[in-house]
């Protein structure tokens, strides 16, 4: 997808003594405030193209939204692992205390790492590092001998993200 960045997002009056909550709790140690993006219009498909258009914010903002029901449509990135030959696709059980989706199964995902003025990298890049950090692994690098991974976009309706999927 070809992301256009639209500004920062402008949070509601309404949610800042949530916002300012879930800085505090982000501000201590081995807990993180990280910047994400937002869808902020219609996605338009040209020449084979999806082009999203978003906005930068904080995850406490995020998370202070999903609280107030007004989830965010928060842009990620992620992994399933694909095994053709055996028919099976790879996914991991989310932690009982994991937000959203306590103990589901997912996809190795998480948000963009995002830069003030967009992506750190590309969205295969952000789908295998997400891939990495998820299970340990660490980095992975495309071998040019194989096929590039397919893509998947999709809207979780339930948490509001929009997901770009590496298959």
């Amino acid at each position: 997808p070809r992301l256009i960045l639209r500004g920062t997002f402008v949070q509601p009056a309404a949610v800042e003594p949530r916002i300012a909550h879930w800085r505090e709790v982000l501000s201590r140690p081995g807990r993180y405030n990280e910047r994400q993006a937002i869808l902020d219009g219609a996605l338009t498909w040209v020449d084979g193209i999806v082009t999203v258009p978003y906005r930068l914010l904080d995850y406490a903002t995020a998370r202070a939204l999903r609280e107030a029901g007004d989830a965010p449509p928060v842009l990620s990135v992620g992994t399933i692992a694909v095994c053709p030959e055996r028919r099976t696709l790879y996914v991991h059980r989310r932690a009982k205390g994991a937000q959203p989706a306590p103990s589901m199964l997912h996809s190795f995902s998480g948000g963009y790492r995002m830069g003030p003025d967009g992506p750190e990298c590309g969205t295969i890049a952000e789908g295998l590092r997400e891939f990495g950090e998820e299970t340990g692994f660490g980095a992975f690098t495309l071998d040019p001998a194989f096929p590039l991974p397919r893509l998947a976009l999709f809207r979780d309706n339930d948490y509001g993200a929009l997901e770009t999927c590496l298959l």
